[in-house]
């Protein structure tokens, strides 16, 4: 993430959870060649929206201890 711009805050500071899977997220269309992106791509293309509501349905699944 921080070969790619991505600021420390979303890495290891005080962002949210979303907002800093919101960041990741963002980072894997340039990870070509790796397993996540070749299996996630069409996720991780999708609008923000999109996958601001993946991201909250999986944090909330997390929460739950699922």
């Amino acid at each position: 993430m921080r070969a790619n711009g991505i600021e420390e805050t979303y890495i290891a500071g005080d962002a949210a959870d979303e907002e800093k899977c919101m960041a990741r997220a963002k980072t894997v269309p340039m990870a070509n060649g790796n397993p996540s992106h070749d299996a996630n791509a069409g996720l991780f293309l999708a609008k923000d929206d999109v996958l601001r509501e993946f991201i909250h349905s999986m944090i909330e699944v997390a929460s739950a201890g699922l």
